[in-house]
């Protein structure tokens, strides 16, 4: 039997809306990151997931790979050492405390940070973070995205 996705949901919630919304600091400050937490567990809250029930996780995006790149402490980012690559939520979270304590330039110096996301990574590794501490599975990276699954999908259903 091939598993099926029984259930898909997208929040209003992003690593920039996230930044610029709560984590004004830099670093953010113990108040903002509490702050931006807070808004974060509201939305997972209600938005209707039994994340007891959750069999897999898989991130896929540039949060999700820029997280794995630097949980491995890769010299430069590797699409083939990241694809596949797994963070316990023990890993997340120690990995997001220490983002959220770094200044954007400490960030954008670490190897395989793209410069472009050291600003907001910190708010998307606490996003990802508060997904975790809800999660009774650990974190699987994919470097495929939701295009591919739509493409997959186009692939396999009948013509119109």
């Amino acid at each position: 039997m091939i598993p099926q996705v029984e259930h898909g949901l997208s929040l209003d919630i992003g690593s920039v809306r996230v930044r610029e919304r709560f984590l004004a600091s830099d670093p953010p400050t113990a108040d903002q990151v509490a702050a931006a937490a807070a808004h974060i567990d509201t939305l997972l809250d209600g938005a209707g997931i039994d994340f007891a029930a959750v069999a897999t996780w898989i991130g896929v995006g540039g949060t999700a790979t820029s997280l794995s790149a630097l949980h491995q402490r890769l010299p430069a980012y590797d699409r083939v050492k990241v694809h596949g690559s797994a963070m316990t939520r023990a890993e997340l979270h120690d990995l997001t405390q220490s983002l959220l304590t770094s200044t954007v330039e400490q960030v954008r110096a670490l190897p395989s940070m793209h410069p472009k996301r050291a600003d907001v990574i910190c708010a998307g590794a606490l996003i990802a973070d508060r997904v975790g501490a809800r999660m009774p599975v650990d974190l699987t990276i994919s470097e495929s995205d939701i295009l591919d699954g739509i493409a997959l999908r186009l692939l396999h259903s009948p013509a119109p």
